[in-house]
């Protein structure tokens, strides 16, 4: 029987996430989920190239939304605009 030992980890503010994202060794999966069980917002992890280019979005998206009650739903990196 194989075990595994799992870190835990205390993300209490929007720093503590970034931090974790930053840091941490986690599939870009794994990530994300955090991500959208954190800030209620859904995030498509795969379009990311890397966790700079996700880690700018969500500071975008934070000094724009913070905790207001009603905001976007979606983090992502392509443009879902409708096109003439």
């Amino acid at each position: 029987m194989k075990m595994v030992m799992r870190k835990q980890f205390k993300i209490r503010s929007f720093d503590d996430l970034i931090d974790f994202i930053e840091n941490e060794d986690a599939p870009k999966k794994d990530i994300g989920n955090i991500i959208s069980n954190i800030l209620s917002v859904w995030v498509w992890s795969s379009q990311y190239k890397d966790k700079k280019e996700l880690i700018k979005d969500l500071r975008e998206y934070w000094s724009k939304w913070k905790n207001k009650r009603e905001r976007p739903i979606f983090l992502c990196n392509i443009d879902l605009e409708a096109k003439n």
